[in-house]
């Protein structure tokens, strides 16, 4: 199910597998000759992880990392690479195996995560600051109201009065 990729040190396709072609769109004659960037790196891809991938493997160094790459029709997928060079006796590439899989799923799912927990925390912000206002505007005239009973309740009222006064 993942997509494996075969380039030569240049790092132009010479091989892939029909996953490649699913995960991409992308046949195996189109892709042949032409280097992973030019097929799936776009206006997002970050440039960064392209140059990181580019100094392991010129340095024959595996590499593991995820990209933001683009489908033949345009479609942006992130995808899991784990990048296996293939040396020569003397230490130089003598191809690359790279190993795909396609996870965009998941980043959508994590984004979504994110954005429902900052939603909550959001809500719960707005929760208290309703709870904390609400306090205030109760207690302010509870205490106008307890005061004028005090007030009331020296200014010799009736028994009945007394009575109702001590109620409130």
């Amino acid at each position: 199910s993942d997509s494996i990729v075969l380039t030569d040190p240049e790092s132009r396709i010479i091989w892939t597998n029909e996953a490649f072609t699913r995960m991409t769109g992308y046949s195996q004659i189109e892709a042949i000759g032409r280097t992973p960037g030019e097929l799936l790196n776009g206006p997002d891809t970050d440039e960064g992880t392209v140059a990181r991938i580019a100094n392991y493997i010129r340095d024959g160094k595996r590499h593991r990392t995820e990209i933001l790459n683009y489908t033949k029709f345009g479609e942006e997928i992130w995808v899991e690479t784990h990048l296996v060079p293939v040396l020569e006796e003397d230490g130089s590439v003598r191809m690359v195996i790279g190993i795909e899989r396609d996870i965009t799923q998941a980043k959508r799912h994590a984004v979504e995560l994110a954005e429902a927990k900052q939603a909550a925390e959001q809500a719960d912000r707005a929760k208290s600051e309703f709870l904390a206002n609400m306090s205030h505007e109760i207690r302010t005239p509870m205490n106008a109201i307890i005061g004028l009973c005090h007030l009331l309740y020296r200014a010799q009222p009736t028994p009945e009065q007394a009575h109702q006064l001590a109620k409130i």
